[in-house]
């Protein structure tokens, strides 16, 4: 399963509003997903139709930490200087 679109946050769910879909029947359409913010990582949960059966789903997005190099000050640098 894959969509794309915009998005927002309402109540406690994330509404998705469809674009682009591997299911063309989506596009045009709002599909809500119960959000869960867990630390470093967001759940989605929703119910999918397959096969003629509902099926649940979960989708599971974790932060990474930013690079060593992107945790620096603006405007500092890294690079030791020189002798």
């Amino acid at each position: 399963m894959g969509y794309a679109g915009t998005w927002r946050l309402a109540d406690g769910v994330v509404k998705h509003d469809v674009s682009v879909s591997a299911h063309p029947f989506q596009v045009g359409t709002e599909l809500t997903r119960a959000a869960e913010l867990d630390g470093d990582r967001l759940v989605l949960h929703g119910v999918a139709t397959i096969a003629g059966r509902p099926q649940r789903c979960r989708l599971t997005w974790q932060r990474v930490p930013a690079p060593a190099s992107a945790q620096h000050p603006a405007g500092r640098s890294s690079a030791q200087p020189r002798s």
